[in-house]
């Protein structure tokens, strides 16, 4: 089998990132969470627009507990 992937944002990947900050948060988590991400554009410019993302839902999922 060959497998192949393309890489993404974190908003647009098969995993419901919304969903699982909704878990984390819903079971207290309070710790890291790590991005890797393979694309081939400037490591500020990935991690800028990620961690904004991230943000956005974190704030998000606090709201509304």
């Amino acid at each position: 089998m060959d497998w192949s992937y393309e890489a993404c944002d974190l908003s647009e990947s098969l995993l419901d990132i919304p969903l699982f900050i909704d878990d984390l948060t819903s079971v207290g988590y309070t710790g890291y969470i790590s991005i890797e991400d393979f694309r081939d554009i400037p490591h500020e410019e990935k991690l800028e627009k990620q961690a904004r993302y991230l943000r956005r839902l974190i704030a998000s999922a606090a709201g509304s507990k």
